[in-house]
């Protein structure tokens, strides 16, 4: 496996201690993961012994209400802001739900082309976003969790995140 970072939620956010109002963002979600390998079977546990997968899921049931496979996107990442994945503290992931009437090609084309350079304008303009990227599934959208992309902005430290998760929420 490249790489996996665990993202926790935070059920409040503040800038300078103070709370702030991010548009959009939600704190529904206990947290996320990215895991990164070239081999799917890595991603779905295929490391682990039968004991040591045992243990896993007993501790997703105490966490999830249902174990991480039934909610879990095998994606195609596509940088837009390719920086190093250990030089970010902190991230805001948005997940994307294509509206009915945008056949998913589309939505797609215009996620990884026009969107995605608009993004890299923003992104570089901003400066504090240290990686960011889209994330296109698979697979189809699973039945609880329907959405058809999954983008990450990271940043150097949970105080850049604030003021411009706001400013690229805003310009997005």
């Amino acid at each position: 496996m490249k790489y996996s970072r665990y993202c926790n939620r935070i059920d409040k956010p503040t800038l300078g201690g103070r709370p702030v109002d991010l548009p959009g963002v939600s704190v529904d979600h206990d947290g996320v993961a990215v895991c990164c390998s070239e081999i799917v079977e890595l991603l779905q546990g295929g490391a682990f012994t039968t004991k040591q997968r045992a243990l896993i899921q007993h501790d997703e049931m105490r966490v999830f209400d249902r174990l991480t496979p039934d909610f879990s996107y095998h994606c195609t990442e596509t940088p837009v802001r390719d920086g190093a994945i250990g030089d970010s503290a902190a991230a805001v992931f948005r997940f994307l739900v294509r509206l009915p009437d945008v056949p998913k090609i589309v939505f797609r084309e215009r996620l990884l082309g026009e969107h995605a350079r608009v993004a890299r304008a923003v992104v570089d303009r901003l400066g504090a976003v240290t990686r960011y990227t889209h994330n296109t599934p698979l697979h189809r959208p699973l039945p609880f969790f329907p959405f058809d992309a999954i983008s990450e902005c990271w940043y150097a430290t949970a105080d850049d995140a604030a003021p411009f998760t706001r400013d690229l929420v805003a310009e997005l």
